[in-house]
């Protein structure tokens, strides 16, 4: 059960980085857009349209380069909770082994305890057939001899 529980958290860790790239990098697709849209440099007579053109496509870059290093960081963070994840499954692993052994000890005990107590009662459950077949047998004669006495034959 703990396995099956920690295949589901390093799934869901993955699922969630792959949600994560896809969305940073439709993001990153729409700047590139954005960027290829404010670059594109039309011929204009005037030389402050041009100046100002390369100082939006500039700003893009710069937003571009921020988008970036927040994808860095993203990326950093859920590395560290993937080693995270890794050095906890490790963890538990090393506990399974260490408990195992005893687990297994104490079903071979308790199954032994079982079998004793089944054959405890199998022998009980014979005498208390024993006795029961004796007295009936007993029982039988003493109502005979009653039935004798009280009829006289």
């Amino acid at each position: 059960m703990e396995g099956k529980t920690i295949l589901l958290v390093i799934i869901g860790t993955v699922g969630v980085m792959l949600m994560a790239f896809s969305v940073v990098f439709f993001i990153l697709l729409y700047r590139r857009k954005v960027l290829e849209n404010r670059l594109k440099i039309k011929y204009s007579k005037s030389f402050e349209e041009q100046l100002s053109k390369i100082n939006n496509a500039s700003n893009a870059i710069s937003e571009l380069k921020t988008s970036m290093d927040d994808l860095q960081d993203f990326l950093n963070t859920e590395s560290e909770r993937m080693l995270m994840n890794r050095k906890i499954l490790k963890d538990l692993e090393d506990e399974k082994k260490k408990i195992e052994p005893i687990v297994n000890v104490q079903k071979e005990t308790l199954a032994n305890i079982l079998d004793a107590y089944t054959l405890k009662n199998e022998k009980s459950n014979l005498k208390t057939k024993f006795w029961s077949f004796i007295i009936g047998v007993v029982s039988s004669g003493i109502a005979t001899i009653i039935t004798y006495l009280i009829l006289g034959e």
